[in-house]
């Protein structure tokens, strides 16, 4: 029996048929009724976007496609619903549709920042590990456009990342897991938490494409699963996709709902966001690729996946970071064959070196995306030397060009790309293994300088940066 609180309406003679739910049970009036957000209830039809129509009895909304499109505050954060495409959405979203169809990725942001009269603060929660996990430490850096601030968190424990505003609200939130393990934070929101797992990353992400605010969870226990949770409810999924480190969400099958990457060992796996046989949705790791190019002593064997447009087609493509620097890039879909693999220290395209050479050599980096070209910045460990390599279309590097040059220094083992000085191109932000922070300002050629941050005492295996923004005045 449905549950039905009716409204009618008297005007005129007219009565309006609008019947609202409170939870999935109570919409069984068509296939996989579900509760919406705004109370009324959908059913599965595959013809809508969001694969959600409207049931009867839902007012002027009646049959008509769920639409979960959200007029953003903060277009310097990820994770966001799809913005309608208006104003400066739909100047990014002319570059890359992905933005304005599956969701509002660290991609979007960096087009919004190339694109449109915003500037954004930039704000980066680092998790520093060494090799077995036994000193892990917890670092927030900001920039406010003229200087840096670092500030240690003692107050949480294992992960620190940046997840999008709540809905409506314009202040990113800081997450991570609390002392002690029992619960895992987000912003002031405390969820709980277990003991008996490894906590690998933190997101948000609108996976159902229904507009609620989503946190999906990715951590290690008997294999590596992947947990989505509803923040405004205790509804809680749990996939296991037997990879979780470095978990971020694009598109890789360009249909309307975003996809995930992640990696264990020298193994990333593409996660696409599929329908079910109950029409929920859930995620499928049936592509995976390794990074080749053999191990290298004192550095993972992944450190980074990022998304770009890398060819020009304007789909999200990946460039992957770890023992070799790998892109993948397809009109269709995102499949486990790289178009560029780069192995070597100088940079030699598509080339394996030598045994030899191979446990010299690993890389980190980040994709700097600009309106006319795509750039790749690169680090190599342990010696460090960065590389810019300009990216043309068909996805060749068509020019590599040093932008530092320090083989005695700290390598530098992982970056970001955003707009530090507001002139509307993305700058280079690279941290070392004592968390020493770099910048290379594009209108300064990225020239490498070091910042006033004080170094730690450990070298660190791994640096994990997640980074978000809000608008500056």
């Amino acid at each position: 029996m449905v549950r039905l609180v009716i409204f009618l309406t008297v005007l005129a003679g007219c009565f309006e048929d609008r019947y609202l739910c409170s939870s999935d049970a109570d919409c069984n009036l068509g296939e996989a009724g579900r509760c919406e957000i705004d109370g009324l209830c959908t059913v599965f039809d595959k013809v809508c976007d969001t694969e959600r129509r409207y049931s009867p009895h839902a007012g002027d909304r009646a049959d008509q496609c769920f639409d979960d499109h959200t007029a953003i505050a903060n277009l310097c954060a990820a994770g966001q619903p799809p913005p309608p495409p208006d104003g400066c959405a739909q100047d990014v979203c002319t570059a890359l549709p992905a933005c304005c169809t599956s969701g509002w990725s660290e991609a979007c942001v960096q087009q919004a920042q190339l694109r449109c009269a915003i500037s954004c603060d930039t704000r980066i929660a680092i998790t520093a590990t060494n090799q077995n996990r036994s000193v892990i430490e917890l670092w927030e850096y900001d920039w406010n456009g003229s200087s840096w601030r670092a500030t240690q968190h003692t107050d949480r424990e294992g992960l620190l990342a940046w997840v999008a505003p709540a809905p409506g609200e314009l202040e990113p939130r800081l997450a991570g897991i609390e002392v002690g393990g029992a619960s895992v934070l987000v912003g002031g929101a405390l969820l709980p938490a277990f003991t008996d797992r490894t906590y690998q990353a933190i997101t948000s992400v609108d996976f159902d494409r229904d507009g609620r605010d989503t946190i999906a969870i990715a951590f290690t226990s008997d294999i590596a699963r992947i947990e989505v949770r509803k923040l405004d409810s205790s509804a809680v999924r749990e996939f296991p996709t037997t990879v979780a480190f470095g978990l971020s969400w694009g598109d890789t099958d360009r249909d309307a709902f975003p996809d995930g990457v992640a990696g264990i060992g020298t193994r990333y796996t593409l996660l696409d966001n599929i329908d079910d046989a109950s029409h929920v949705r859930a995620l499928s790791g049936t592509t995976s690729s390794n990074v080749g190019g053999g191990p290298t002593t004192g550095s993972p064997s992944l450190r980074k996946v990022d998304w770009i447009d890398i060819d020009g087609d304007r789909t999200l493509d990946l460039a992957v970071f770890g023992n070799q620097v790998r892109v993948h890039a397809n009109a269709d879909r995102l499949n486990d064959t790289p178009l560029v693999a780069v192995d070597c220290d100088p940079l030699v395209l598509n080339a394996m070196c030598s045994m030899t050479d191979q446990p010299l050599n690993s890389f980190s980096g980040t994709v700097l995306p600009s309106v006319d070209a795509q750039l790749l910045f690169v680090s190599t460990f342990p010696a460090r030397h960065i590389y810019e390599l300009a990216v043309l279309p068909g996805a060749q590097i068509g020019r590599v060009t040093v932008a530092d040059d320090c083989p005695t220094c700290l390598p530098i083992i992982a970056a970001v790309a955003r707009d530090l000085d507001g002139d509307h191109k993305l700058d280079f932000i690279g941290l070392d293994e004592k968390l020493g922070l770099y910048v290379g300002l594009a209108a300064d050629g990225f020239r490498i300088k070091q910042q006033p941050i004080a170094l730690r005492p450990t070298r660190f295996f791994n640096v994990l940066p997640s980074v978000t923004g809000a608008p500056s005045p």
